[in-house]
């Protein structure tokens, strides 16, 4: 789930106004900036992240086992002014992968082609559009 959403950062770029006059890294920053960060950007870091443009879900499993380096995605903006979502998103995001993954296989249609990280860009990033075969899962 969490490679899901440091690859697919959904809207890229939100901005935020500043409230007061600060300094950050040498720069003054008047009162009323618009600041725009690029949260894709940040969730592409090489610096940050190990191949990047990889899905590679294990990225955010230890070697024993527990989930880390989560508080590196920027998917949902960071800080006390996070997306207000971001909790709604993380507990809907579980249950409903869980609850489809329980009742159906999920396959590329061959005639797809393997997927690739390609996205149609605008306000926010799009996967191109592919088939997938679903079928019910023989539950006992």
């Amino acid at each position: 789930m969490y490679e899901i959403f440091r690859i697919t950062t959904v809207a890229p770029t939100l901005g935020r106004q500043t409230f007061a006059a600060k300094k950050f890294q040498g720069y003054d920053i008047p009162r009323g900036t618009l600041l725009v960060p690029n949260y894709f950007s940040a969730n592409m870091d090489e610096r940050v992240w190990e191949l990047p443009e990889n899905f590679n879900p294990d990225r955010f499993i230890s070697s024993d086992g527990n989930i880390v380096d989560v508080h590196k995605i920027m998917t949902f903006g960071a800080g006390k002014r996070n997306c207000i979502g971001k909790s709604i998103a993380n507990i809907s995001t579980v249950l409903i992968l869980a609850s489809l993954m329980q009742k159906y296989n999920f396959d590329i249609d061959p005639a797809t082609g393997p997927l690739g990280n390609e996205t149609i860009e605008g306000f926010s990033r799009n996967t191109v559009p592919y088939k997938v075969k679903i079928s019910t899962r023989n539950t006992m």
